[in-house]
């Protein structure tokens, strides 16, 4: 479960994943193919989009947090270019990546 966590946490080839861990490659890799199948089968569990009735509290959640209009979900670790919607704050709408 390490080594698995490790791969998905840093996007390390597998064989370093499996150095740290004193695994080798191969086992690594039946490890995330295992983990990421047992993963997939709890998708609906965990992942959901709002239903239209949810949606309209939704926005008006993320817009309170963020300032963010129009929001109604979120992927981490997804990066999307915009155009900067304001200069005197387009800093608080970029990431690390720019």
């Amino acid at each position: 479960m390490l080594a698995a966590l490790q791969f998905y946490a840093t996007g390390n080839i597998q064989i370093v994943c499996g150095d740290l861990q004193q695994i080798s490659q191969s086992v690594v890799s039946k490890i995330v193919a295992n983990v990421s199948k047992a993963l997939a089968l709890k998708i609906r569990r965990f992942i959901k989009f709002p239903n239209v009735p949810e949606r309209a509290n939704v926005k008006i959640q993320f817009h309170r947090v963020a300032g963010f209009p129009g929001v109604i979900g979120c992927i981490d670790c997804t990066h999307i270019p915009i155009k900067n919607p304001n200069r005197q704050n387009g800093q608080v709408f970029r990431n690390r990546k720019g």
